[in-house]
């Protein structure tokens, strides 16, 4: 989506307003234009510490605009370098870092002003992930009765890194030899790529499997471009539980699991059971609009586990996995759906005369929508009105009773979105933009 605005601005020469991107006939040869942003800025960006990173933002305007990085929560400027070509470039850097792996989590956006205004990009977060080479992988698992269902899952043992790895496949391996490559979900095989750690679900493991000493590993890849540390293969066998008389039931950890998805993606919710067969399991699922319970037939289930092919927002909603009585444990999942959010504003120009009155609308589109604002030259400006009209629809409305020089400049709208799970909550997910633009002689 590219942005647009409208400036507001008045001549106190002229009180009737002229053409779109028009200037007075003394100064025809040069032509006025608030400032822009042009750089098309992702609202995410990783990078390794030891790497380094650089981030560009450019602007054009009439009179040239100044341009600057500052932080987006203190509003403060940071280092930065510039060029001065037909346009402004100015380049936010991060050093390398040398000794002691580094963490630092940051969110930035871009400034530009000059006399006719001023105009923020989106916030932008920029992540630095430690760089640890090799990589050392830790295994999670439980002891697996015959005919119920083992689940081993994977992760990085530095904590800080678990969000920046993911499960590339998983290998099995029978007697000493390789048995399967596991990429994706098939027959009695679950990838399950929606936790906080990958997981490998193998369903009805039989005593042949126990007895020839089955192993597993995972092989995890970096979701951070620009360097891939050393990971070695790590294999972990399936222990068999020899306890007799133990009751089977669902293990889970947290009360409700937050799974963010895109639209028309295959999703699979885990079921953890524990020493019971699969097939006693039960799926339910409350709807986000009807708040009506509703039993999910078993013909959605693969080795205990929910499968929803192609899901969209229509099922959005709270999914729970069961056990008939008299076993325990409940398993539960918040399911909801991503997309781009995008911002438009209307009218796409203005026509303003001192004490006229003045109505900025702004239509916010997407998933999910966390907030949105206004800021008038980079100052926050009350709403007069906001409201949801859907879970992927906002409207917000800006009001000027009484048109005067103060209210000169360019105004935006912003949309942001952020993570709400519990290692990533309150960080940025998305953000989007626009402004309106209008010139007057």
């Amino acid at each position: 989506m590219i942005p647009f605005a409208i400036l507001l601005c008045l001549s106190l020469s002229l009180p009737l307003v002229r053409s779109f991107f028009y200037s007075s006939s003394v100064e025809e040869d040069k032509p006025i234009h608030p400032p822009r942003i042009s750089s098309q800025l992702s609202s995410e960006h990783w990078f390794f510490d030891r790497n380094g990173y650089k981030l560009k933002c450019d602007a054009s305007g009439s009179p040239l605009p100044s341009i600057s990085w500052i932080q987006a929560t203190s509003q403060s400027s940071v280092n930065s370098s510039a060029n001065l070509w037909a346009s402004r470039e100015v380049w936010l850097e991060f050093q390398k870092q040398i000794g002691e792996p580094k963490y630092s989590y940051n969110v930035f956006q871009c400034q530009a002003n000059n006399s006719l205004g001023m105009v923020l990009s989106h916030k932008i977060s920029i992540e630095q992930v430690p760089f640890v080479d090799p990589v050392e992988i830790q295994y999670s698992s439980h002891e697996v009765k015959v005919g119920t269902k083992a689940i081993i899952s994977c992760f990085p043992a530095k904590q800080i890194l678990k969000p920046f790895f993911r499960a590339k496949s998983w290998t099995i391996y029978k007697s000493g030899s390789l048995s399967q490559i596991i990429d994706r979900s098939f027959d009695r095989y679950s990838f399950i790529s929606t936790m906080d750690a990958p997981e490998l679900h193998i369903d009805n493991v039989t005593q042949i499997e126990l007895l020839n000493d089955l192993k597993v590993s995972c092989k995890l890849e970096s979701r951070v471009p620009g360097a891939y540390a050393t990971i070695p293969e790590k294999r972990v066998p399936l222990e068999q539980s020899n306890i007799l008389g133990i009751p089977g039931k669902i293990v889970s950890t947290e009360k409700t699991k937050q799974v963010l998805v895109y639209e028309n993606k295959d999703v699979e919710l885990p079921c953890p059971t524990k020493s019971i067969a699969t097939s006693y399991v039960i799926w339910e699922w409350v709807p986000r609009e009807t708040k009506q319970v509703k039993v999910i037939p078993a013909s959605e289930y693969r080795n205990g586990n929910l499968l929803l092919v192609a899901a969209n927002r229509s099922q959005a909603g709270v999914y729970s996995c069961k056990l008939p009585k008299p076993y325990q444990g409940q398993a539960s999942y918040n399911l909801t759906f991503r997309a781009p959010l995008q911002v438009a504003l209307t009218p796409v120009q203005k026509q303003v005369n001192f004490g006229d009155r003045v109505l900025l609308q702004c239509r916010v589109t997407g998933m999910p929508i966390d907030s949105v604002y206004w800021l008038h030259n980079g100052q926050h400006l009350i709403a007069s009105r906001s409201e949801a009209l859907s879970i992927d629809t906002f409207e917000s409305t800006a009001q000027i009773d009484s048109f005067g020089i103060t209210d000169v400049g360019v105004y935006q709208c912003f949309a942001e979105a952020t993570y709400h799970e519990p290692d990533l909550t309150g960080r940025l997910l998305d953000s989007a933009q626009v402004r309106y633009i209008s010139n007057f002689a």
